[in-house]
């Protein structure tokens, strides 16, 4: 029980950044359909994920988070892990590609959101 008040705290406050509000909404358009083999959204919207990245990396990292200097560096690499997927999907690269690093970048955001920011 505790754990799940810990969370839904943690939540509570991750609402309150915008940018990282902006960016979990393409995450669930984005990134989830990718998890299942629909890369369209990706392919059509790689870009605006690495703007909301920037964005997000850009902005100051709230007071009320213990852990700055790693959400700090986790946004560097995620910001990183976008501008690899947007890159790829103006190549045209493979879709196994474009698959793969969407999923690395999903998980690098659920690292940042959920290992730092609780």
């Amino acid at each position: 029980m505790a754990g799940l008040l810990l969370s839904l705290s943690g939540w509570s406050q991750q609402k309150d950044w915008k940018e990282y509000r902006d960016f979990y909404d393409l995450v669930v358009l984005i990134l989830h359909p990718a998890e299942y083999g629909e890369l369209n959204s990706v392919k059509d919207s790689a870009n605006l994920l690495l703007e909301k990245a920037i964005a997000w990396q850009a902005s100051p990292v709230p007071s009320r988070y213990k852990k700055a200097e790693q959400i700090k560096k986790g946004l560097i690499e995620l910001t990183t892990f976008c501008r690899e997927l947007q890159d790829a999907v103006i190549q045209k690269k493979d879709d196994e590609i474009i698959s793969l690093l969407a999923i690395k970048t999903h998980n690098k955001f659920h690292a940042v959101s959920g290992r730092y920011m609780l």
